[in-house]
């Protein structure tokens, strides 16, 4: 009988603890019309690094990472 007991008061505690993190956390529904913010992720050509493309450097058709990248450009082709 104490088990049960004991495993009802955990239950309740959890349900009241999900309760108030669920009214604390502020977190809604989104807003009507409101779309998520996403942006295009380019690879570096010189790392292969991805990155955001407004943080890119474009090097004609291919981008790069950082300055030096885009100056040294592509790594010679393997074997």
């Amino acid at each position: 009988m104490a088990l049960i007991r004991l495993l009802l008061l955990c239950l309740v505690g959890w349900l009241v603890y999900r309760g108030l993190r669920s009214l604390g956390s502020g977190v809604g529904p989104a807003a009507p019309g409101a779309t998520a913010r996403t942006e295009d992720m380019v690879p570096c050509l010189a790392c292969r690094v991805n990155l955001p493309k407004s943080e890119a450097i474009a090097v004609g058709a291919q981008w790069a990472c950082c300055a030096e990248h885009a100056r040294r450009g592509a790594p010679p082709a393997g074997p």
